[in-house]
């Protein structure tokens, strides 16, 4: 899940310092052409996803609907092997297709996103002279965020995202020239920590 993190940070980053000024014949982000994608490639985007079946990859599922070239996934908790899982209640892609050989979607929205941190962790540092230093994180709290969407994503974007859903290590970050989309939006990004 680290890697999703990292992904969801560089592109916010890059989103923030690559600005162009708009050019006023593209459409409003609410009116995003996005791709129809292909029907009869859904299940194999799905299966590239590891999403086919609940735990094939990263991810646990409660339930999952597919129609054409969308699909749903309800009650979402994503492993995450260096701490506390990620859940959601939905997540849903359309316009799934193949790309270049590589699984693709036009949209992908992750919906009622939290973190829930419970447990303290003791992290060993060395300091300047090489002795040991014990530092506790006893920060418990909740990090929320309501939606996380994205469109249009390069295949490149796309196959990264899928593989981050996998249980192995995702394909490298696409490189800069292939890291395109036509939208990204994250809303109501809210952290509850306390100190006990």
């Amino acid at each position: 899940m680290k890697h999703l993190m990292l992904g969801v940070a560089t592109l916010a980053l890059i989103a923030g310092c690559n600005k162009k000024p708009a050019d006023p014949t593209e459409a409003p982000s609410g009116e995003i052409e996005l791709r129809a994608g292909d029907p009869a490639e859904a299940d194999a985007v799905i299966a590239a996803m590891s999403l086919t079946n609940s735990g094939d990859g990263s991810v646990e599922y409660t339930s999952k609907s597919v129609d054409g070239a969308s699909a749903v996934f309800e009650n979402i908790i994503i492993a995450n092997a260096e701490g506390d899982p990620v859940r959601a209640a939905k997540l849903s892609f359309d316009g799934l297709d193949m790309v270049d050989g590589l699984a693709s979607f036009s949209k992908m929205t992750l919906s009622d996103i939290s973190v829930t941190h419970t447990a303290d962790e003791v992290v060993e540092l060395s300091d300047d002279e090489g002795d040991d230093v014990v530092v506790e994180d006893i920060s418990e709290g909740t990090l929320r965020v309501a939606s996380v969407e994205l469109l249009n994503p390069s295949p490149q974007l796309a196959a990264w995202v899928a593989g981050s859903l996998g249980k192995g290590e995702p394909a490298a970050f696409p490189a800069a020239s292939d890291l395109e989309f036509a939208s990204w939006k994250v809303s109501d990004f809210t952290a509850d920590f306390a100190d006990e």
